[in-house]
């Protein structure tokens, strides 16, 4: 919920303070943000005991298994497909619609909104259903409103707001999907696994803003969206793949 919130307050907030004042100026009040929970944290959490280190080689034989590799290779591509758009969006809503720095922060407002409806939606499904089932309940729309969102500048804006804002929310289902996905499959090691996701997903936000980046330079900043969901498909033939990989095959190589 923290990062979900900061989509609503912090990404928005970071846009008008740049606007306002400068880019460095964010840098400055991230700093000052940090402090203030660093002094938060200190005297309010109570003093507990460090958990035990897990070593590298017990991360590793945890992870080497076709399931989960498959697992974290969703989440890679997943995550560089859409960072390959939103790591763009601000010059996407720039050159595409025209929005000023008021409609912008409008606009990543109204996402976060969304992402952060996605996060319980992504929590609801895999509690009701089996997350390899919710995995791919997510995921297909998720393509599908990745590849529309270039079609849609063109639209009365209403559309293109609601097209993004189903966009969003999808984007923000699949982290706890994934997590629901890794304790259901490796509960003993459920712990290690999710950490090597979250770095996962971290290098796939690198990857697709790199990717982003890239066909940017050598195309038309519409193909974001079309390259993301092409990304995104990849990702969803890892997941069927994980979810078609028997239990017992993971259980006998971990």
């Amino acid at each position: 919920m923290g990062g979900s919130a900061s989509l609503i307050l912090g990404v928005p907030l970071g846009i008008f303070v740049g606007n306002l004042a400068g880019w460095r100026e964010v840098f400055m009040l991230i700093a000052i943000l940090t402090a203030v929970v660093m002094v938060a944290i200190w005297i309010a959490m109570d003093r507990v005991q460090p958990i035990p280190a897990v070593s590298l080689k017990k991360q590793l034989t945890a992870l080497w298994n076709p399931k989960m590799l498959a697992i974290h290779a969703t989440t890679l591509l997943v995550l560089a497909g859409h960072l390959t758009l939103y790591a763009y969006f601000t010059p996407f809503l720039q050159e595409t619609l025209g929005a000023s720095a008021t409609m912008v922060t409008f606009i990543y407002m109204m996402f976060g909104i969304a992402a952060v409806a996605g996060g319980g939606i992504g929590g609801m499904l895999s509690d009701r259903l089996h997350p390899a089932k919710a995995i791919v309940i997510v995921l297909i729309p998720f393509i599908v409103s990745m590849a529309v969102i270039p079609f849609s500048v063109g639209l009365p804006l209403i559309v293109f707001l609601l097209l993004l804002s189903i966009w969003s929310a999808l984007s923000w289902t699949v982290t706890p999907v994934q997590n629901s996905l890794i304790i259901k499959t490796s509960p003993e090691t459920a712990e290690t696994l999710i950490s090597t996701n979250s770095g996962i997903a971290h290098a796939g936000i690198a990857l697709g803003t790199y990717i982003g980046g890239m066909v940017i330079d050598h195309s038309s900043i519409l193909n974001t969206g079309w390259v993301g969901s092409v990304l995104i498909l990849l990702g969803l033939v890892s997941a069927i793949y994980a979810i078609s990989v028997k239990e017992k095959t993971v259980q006998a190589v971990a």
